[in-house]
């Protein structure tokens, strides 16, 4: 007595696909939140950011100078002054 399942290996097959899909679009919103939300788009480059790392390291990243009117760069990209002097002293001088 064999039992044929057609119609149901069909639905399966469906699901599996489904469920592909919503994965993958699941990984392309999170890997490329950007093209969801214009306003985060702004691309800073690396060395607009080490342009103005080295205008900061002349007051030797003192956090009083740190804002959007100096470094607007630095700025949006890390927000506080901790991080974007961390960030600063550890990239390479060569």
């Amino acid at each position: 007595m064999k039992i044929e399942l057609k119609g149901i290996s069909l639905q399966i097959e469906a699901i599996v696909i489904i469920a592909i899909c919503i994965i993958v679009l699941a990984i392309i919103i999170l890997f490329f939140p950007g093209i969801f939300n214009p306003a985060t788009s702004a691309i800073i480059s690396e060395g607009d950011l080490e342009k103005e790392c080295m205008e900061w390291q002349k007051y030797d990243y003192n956090h009083e100078y740190f804002s959007e009117v100096f470094y607007p760069k630095l700025k949006a990209k890390f927000n506080n002054a901790s991080a974007a002097e961390l960030y600063c002293t550890s990239i390479s001088k060569e």
